[in-house]
């Protein structure tokens, strides 16, 4: 006992000794260059006049504020005026802070990045011109991070004038530093393979809030940023007006995982991927994103792909925006690689070449949901063209976009031969509850879908008011795509306005064909329980009007001699039902006086289980037979 008390008191003194010793505290550093006082950095007053000695005085736990004006890296004690190979390195577990008003405002303290610019400048002698004219002196590195950790922050400064190998803006070596309210602006990588014109980050995991990437140019990849095997979260940036000669005129990422939440890709142009260039692994997502304006293009030979983005990796977009981006293929997006987009938009994007939303190749998994494209141009695919690929769509819109060549929505391209060509066909598309209404194929086939050897399967699709020269709804060679509960209806397009069939392997079950051009269908093998206007052969079901709610119709533009300037008027595809119908205009259920002959006109041994009550116990025929907003069946007044 005696023992244990000693041991008590020795712990005791041992605590009270550790208590009295010195414990280093954290402390508040001032730069400012109007400073005139000690120049020790204790105060606005007294603040140090170069960042460097500052930086050089610093320890894990301080934060450095920094006074509006201009600081280039060769000032301060032991740098050499002029030094190109001089920079500014963070301190890791510092805080580096900018956008004070310092002594040259009212309130020395207060703060406001965009009024008090604080620049981080690389142009040493203050000579350089428009277009990077007279960077030749300038600093090879403005900013750098080596190994430095999450507590190390940069914030609220402007980064510019740098011209070296990589990354001569930032340089971000092993580091998972905060990058806060920063504008890293005209910079330009020196050598014809360097990347990152703006930032150059590699294997770290740094995480960049509101900065803003513009005007910066890569002759390698990634004029904005480029990221080799490294793990940035971005969240509220933008990137505009940057370049690369190579991939990923906003951003490139080669390997590593990469996170974005609300950036905007804007004005940016690439060889590859005008807005960014993406091979990374699973785990990256882009969510609610802007892809505006960006540009692929090459000069030689190759053609430029991925306008908006090129992913060759995978990546996951949620509620993304691609609009007014183009490139020779893909002029949205180019999918190379392991790809889900869902909630995304694609509107007015363009491609010389194949897919002006999206082009799809050589076996790259794509899955799209819950996607619009709205008037997007190609020379095939006006909206996606996809090559040897299996993508799967669901509950996607495609409307009012243009080919020249096949394919005004979808151009699909199977690499083996199908249905009595006795090669698989486990490649084929999948579409599953899509709309595609006023796509044309100018002086072209398949208005809405340009099918080619590929047993594409069609599931409670709806085709109206697509045009082309022949099949205005599909047109198919090869293999034929399989249809089932789909409507095809005031399509235009020559004697197959629904569907043109080259070889005859089209195959149509419990569909509505109604009001199409010609004889409505062309070429197609097998037509069963369905509604046809005019019939087919001793295999249709019916040929009664189907009754449809609102059907759209063709505005004749003020020419009606000429059909080339109508355009489609949507309308309403669900049927009439005195039961009930589905209206999506009110979203709720609506009564009709008549009741369509398409419902309960299916197969009896069908799955009915997702139809509303009352359904009869069998399915309706159509887009929207067998799902939740098929019409309801008609029980008949009441006794």
């Amino acid at each position: 006992m005696e023992r244990l008390g000693r041991a008590r008191i020795v712990l005791a003194v041992c605590a009270i000794v550790a208590g009295l010793s010195p414990v280093a505290q954290s402390k508040i550093i001032y730069v400012d260059d109007d400073a005139i006082g000690t120049g020790d950095g204790p105060s606005w007053s007294d603040a140090l006049t170069y960042l460097q000695d500052a930086l050089a005085v610093a320890s894990r736990g301080d934060e450095i504020r920094v006074a509006q004006g201009v600081y280039t890296p060769d000032q301060g004690a032991g740098v050499v005026v002029g030094d190109r190979e001089a920079m500014f390195s963070l301190v890791s577990g510092v805080v580096l802070a900018g956008g004070y008003a310092g002594l040259a405002g009212a309130d020395a303290d207060a703060r406001d990045i965009a009024l008090y610019e604080t620049v981080l400048s690389g142009d040493l002698k203050g000579d350089d011109g428009p277009d990077f004219d007279n960077i030749g002196d300038n600093s090879q590195n403005v900013v750098s991070s080596f190994g430095n950790g999450a507590t190390t922050v940069l914030e609220g400064f402007t980064v510019t004038g740098g011209w070296g190998q990589g990354g001569p803006g930032i340089t971000c070596i092993v580091s998972s530093l905060l990058i806060e309210d920063c504008i890293i602006v005209g910079n330009k990588t020196k050598g014809a393979m360097e990347d990152g014109g703006g930032m150059y980050n590699s294997g770290g995991s740094p995480t960049l809030r509101n900065c803003v990437f513009r005007g910066n140019l890569a002759w390698g990849s990634g004029g904005g940023i480029a990221n080799r095997d490294g793990d940035p979260v971005l969240s509220d940036c933008l990137f505009e007006g940057n370049s690369a000669e190579r991939a990923g005129g906003g951003l490139y990422s080669g390997r590593g995982i990469v996170m974005l939440e609300r950036c905007t890709f804007r004005g940016n142009s690439g060889r590859d991927g005008g807005g960014m260039q993406a091979s990374t692994g699973s785990g990256s997502i882009c969510i609610d994103c802007q892809f505006i304006g960006n540009v692929a293009s090459s000069s030689g030979p190759i053609c430029s792909s991925g306008g908006g983005a090129r992913v060759t990796g995978t990546m996951t977009y949620r509620d993304c925006l691609f609009e007014s981006n183009s490139a020779d293929e893909g002029g949205g997006l180019d999918s190379d690689g392991d790809v889900t987009l869902v909630g995304c938009m694609f509107r007015q994007n363009s491609a010389w070449d194949d897919g002006g939303g999206i082009i799809n190749n050589n076996g790259a998994a794509l899955v799209l949901k819950r996607c619009r494209f709205t008037r997007n141009e190609a020379g095939r695919g006006g909206a996606l063209s996809s090559r040897y690929s299996a993508p799967t769509l669901t509950d996607c819109v495609f409307e009012d976009n243009v080919t020249k060549r096949g394919g005004g929505a979808v151009y699909t391209v199977g690499r083996l031969p199908g249905r009595g060509g006795g090669g698989s066909t486990d490649i084929a598309p999948k579409l599953v509850n899509c709309r595609f209404t006023g796509n044309r194929a100018i002086r072209s086939v398949g208005g809405g879908l340009y099918n080619d050897n590929n047993e594409t399967m069609l599931t409670n699709c709806l085709f109206a008011g697509n045009a082309a020269d022949d099949g205005g709804g599909v047109y198919s060679q090869g293999a034929g795509p399989i249809l089932v509960r789909c409507t095809l209806a005031h399509n235009r397009g020559g004697l197959g306005g629904a569907v043109s069939d080259e070889t005859g392997d089209t195959a149509l079950s419990h569909c509505i064909v109604w009001g199409n051009d010609g004889s409505q269908i062309l070429g197609v093998f097998w037509a069963s329980r369905s509604d046809i206007q005019g019939g087919w052969g001793d295999q249709s079901y019916l040929d009664v009007d189907p009754l449809f709610a609102a059907p759209g119709h063709w505005d004749p533009n003020g020419t009606p001699d000429s059909l080339s300037d109508d355009f489609w008027v949507d309308g309403d595809y669900h049927l009439r039902s005195r039961g009930g119908r589905w209206d999506p205009a009110s979203a709720g259920w609506v009564q009709d006086e008549v009741t369509s002959p398409c419902i309960d006109a299916g197969n009896p041994d069908s799955d009915v289980r997702d139809e509303p009550f009352p359904n009869g116990g069998i399915i309706n025929l159509g887009a929207y037979g067998g799902t939740i907003e098929a019409s309801r069946t008609d029980l008949g007044d009441p006794p």
